[in-house]
């Protein structure tokens, strides 16, 4: 289950609360973690889906780091400071490896595939390209 702990394990618990306490009574406000987290699981959901990966992401642990990442971009996001540089940066990390498995290049991308790729009747050949 990803939650406020997993974003407070990425980001700390201080900046978690100064991101998502917009009434200021000293608990990060749960809708804005909630909304936090489902935005960042569509879009992790959206750009796997464009490599046929259509997975739950929250329900695959090895995408759950990826999704925290972006859901605490997002917290920063919603500010008017901009987010520090190392967010910046590891929020970019976190989008080229989507891209990768969106790619087929990452190993996630192969171990969420429905079917093997190798299998003699899923491959194009020129033959059976000519016949389409």
């Amino acid at each position: 289950m990803l939650d406020i702990e997993a974003l407070c394990r990425i980001a700390g618990e201080d900046v978690i609360l100064a991101l998502a306490d917009d009434d200021r009574d000293g608990v990060a406000d749960a809708p804005i973690i909630a909304e936090s987290i489902t935005g960042a699981a569509r879009e992790v959901a959206l750009e796997i889906s464009r490599g046929g990966v259509t997975t739950d992401p929250l329900e695959r642990e090895d995408l759950h780091g990826i999704i925290a990442t972006l859901a605490v971009a997002r917290l920063f996001e919603r500010r008017r400071d901009p987010m520090p540089e190392g967010w910046v940066s590891r929020a970019a990390r976190a989008r080229a490896v989507l891209i990768s498995i969106a790619e087929g290049r990452h190993p996630i991308s192969r171990a969420c595939s429905s079917g093997d790729p190798s299998r003699e009747d899923r491959l194009f050949t020129h033959e059976r390209l000519r016949g389409l």
